[in-house]
């Protein structure tokens, strides 16, 4: 075929050697619908002889133009099968645009305008029709006739059309006049099989349903069938649907009793009027879900107004009379209140709250009432309280108390440290209008820092612990006064000399001196730690400008302390000079009768 193309079809020999060619070449309708329909491809000899130049004149060309006429009639006449509609659906757009040029040469070449999209749409529409049937029906089945004594029988029913499709045409499937009789109800109860509003209005008392000897109703079939069953859920919906149009007309006046049962979960509240939209007045929905939204949100509302009003007490800022009726009009909300009175009450806290502030914040503000113990806390604590809380922690069993928890401790500390910091430097500044709202935002403002991202996090797991972290404070607390205790008492007075003790270094004996209170069974190590927190609760009284008039007195003895073991680090370092240098009178510091005293802060001798 290459060498006809080259020069032009002119050579007679090689014409009557192509044509000669074909005559030995059979070709069935399977493989020209294998070729040119199933799998359409330009590569195939058999699209090549209906669109190539050197077959115009070839019998093979009008004997595949003639089979696909025929085919076309056939599917016009009787149909198509399920396996010829789903293979025209899945073809590449590489093989649609193959598929299309040649029905378009079929057209070009016979006097039968042929469309073969239009057919196959027709087609397909009638399967999907049909398949729909199959489908939907079983579902219903499954919700409404769980119990029906002739539920199987109309499930091989369904499942003898479905084997069908693969079996025969799909104008001859037939649909059964038993299936039949389900599919408007069927049709008109599927959309909504997946609401748990519609579900749970089902379960409600069967008195619901229109009364037996009302004259206007049919007699209603056997209960016990599929018939009886799905009879009577399309009964029960059409008072379903008469109750939403009711609740869409009459909200406003409606209790919100009469309805908000419908919707218990507030996880579904969206999902279930998104598959109820069709049903419901689309000006009312987003009313109804603000509602929904308001009632099944309350207890979090309530935690929120209570946060506040527990914020602004300890703040000693004056809630004002509008907010005071928004909280209490919040409180007051029950479901005997109308559907224009939660609504009311939504728009003005949306419009003051919601609306103007991340939910975080929001949450973050609640927490003065979830967590009012854990904050009542914190408030309690001096700033250097959680640093000593951290630092003990470490010597916990962490199954009591971890170090995260008290790291978490202190970032909240931190953070409404700052948050209060804030409010502070914008109260001396001049008296602030709308004092609520500048307060919230100042939480906004601190919040936005990184290190509190997580804040809230925090707070709930804080809370949880709180027990546990009580008790390491309240025993690091007693620790403390018992330290205090001591430090007092070695300034009042004590004894105590220096020693020369044994050391085993790698093996090797070697002395160091060190100092010993008898009384107390101290070392320089003891003394020390003690110094260490001699020093602490000094900077502790200074910085918190808590220093009383009855505390000036302890406040000189930790300082007459503190120079003391100064002292006596002193003289171990001395005596440790001395005697690497052989000095004479070192052991004169050992003798036991070598004692030295302090005595209400004086230890000069």
């Amino acid at each position: 075929m290459h060498i006809d193309v080259q020069i032009k079809y002119q050579n007679a020999f090689l014409r009557e050697l192509i044509e000669m060619t074909c005559e030995d070449i059979k070709i069935d309708d399977e493989e020209i619908l294998q070729d040119l329909f199933y799998k359409p491809d330009n590569q195939t000899f058999t699209y090549n002889a209906l669109f190539h130049s050197s077959f115009k004149t070839i019998h093979i060309r009008q004997y595949i133009i003639d089979r696909l006429l025929t085919q076309s009639i056939s599917w016009e006449d009787i149909g198509m099968r399920w396996d010829e509609l789903l293979a025209w659906s899945h073809h590449t757009n590489q093989q649609r645009v193959v598929a299309h040029n040649v029905w378009a040469r079929i057209r070009e070449v016979s006097s039968k305008q042929f469309e073969i999209d239009k057919l196959i749409n027709t087609e397909n529409d009638k399967m999907q029709e049909k398949l729909k049937i199959i489908e939907i029906i079983p579902s219903c089945l499954d919700i409404y006739c769980s119990d029906a004594t002739d539920k199987q029988h109309y499930k091989d029913l369904l499942q003898n059309i479905a084997n069908s499709f693969t079996e025969k045409i799909v104008r001859t499937v037939v649909i059964p006049n038993e299936i039949d009789q389900f599919v408007p109800i069927a049709k008109r109860l599927d959309p909504y099989s997946k609401s748990t509003v519609w579900h749970l209005f089902r379960q409600q008392p069967l008195t619901l349903l229109p009364s037996a000897t009302d004259t206007n109703v049919e007699e209603m079939p056997n209960p016990t069938t599929c018939h009886g069953l799905l009879t009577q859920a399309d009964k029960t919906f059409d008072l379903f649907t008469a109750q939403l149009n009711d609740i869409c007309t009459n909200w406003k006046t409606l209790s919100v009793s009469s309805w908000i049962h419908l919707f218990p979960d507030k996880r579904y509240i969206d999902y279930d009027l998104g598959i109820l939209e069709p049903l419901l007045d689309a000006v009312v929905t987003p009313i109804l879900k603000q509602i929904l939204d308001f009632w099944t949100g309350r207890e979090n509302l309530m935690c929120l107004c209570q946060g506040i009003v527990s914020l602004l007490t300890y703040l000693k800022v004056p809630i004002d009379d509008e907010t005071h009726l928004l909280f209490d009009s919040i409180e007051q909300l029950d479901k005997t209140k109308t559907g224009d009175d939660f609504y009311k009450v939504c728009e003005n806290f949306y419009k003051n709250y919601s609306n103007k502030y991340l939910p975080q914040i929001l949450n973050l503000i609640g927490r003065y009432k979830a967590s009012d113990e854990l904050i009542t806390f914190l408030h309690s604590l001096a700033a250097t309280d959680a640093d000593n809380l951290l630092e003990a922690v470490n010597d916990w069993d962490e199954t009591l108390i971890s170090t995260k928890t008290v790291l978490d401790l202190v970032l909240i500390k931190t953070f409404l440290d700052r948050v209060y910091t804030k409010i502070d430097l914008l109260r001396k500044k001049q008296p602030i209008p709308d004092e609520i709202h500048r307060v919230i935002l100042c939480f906004e403002e601190v919040q936005k820092d990184d290190e509190f991202k997580s804040i809230i996090q925090y707070f709930e797991s804080c809370s949880k612990l709180l027990s546990s972290i009580k008790r390491v404070y309240m025993d690091l607390t007693n620790k403390e006064r018992s330290k205090r205790r001591r430090i007092f008492d070695i300034v009042q007075k004590v004894c105590f000399g220096f020693v020369r003790l044994p050391v085993n270094t790698h093996g090797r004996i070697e002395y160091r001196f060190d100092v010993f209170i008898k009384e107390q069974a101290m070392y320089y190590a003891d003394l020390s730690e003690l110094c260490d927190r001699a020093r602490l609760i000094e900077y502790s009284s200074n910085s918190t400008n808590k220093m009383k008039k009855d505390s000036e007195q302890e406040i000189r003895e930790l300082r007459f302390f503190v120079g003391m073991v100064a002292v006596i680090e002193t003289i171990l370092t001395n005596l440790t000079s001395l005697n690497m240098t052989s000095h004479p009178f070192v052991l004169d510091f050992l003798s036991p009768k070598t004692e030295f005293t302090c005595i209400a802060g004086n230890y000069q001798k």
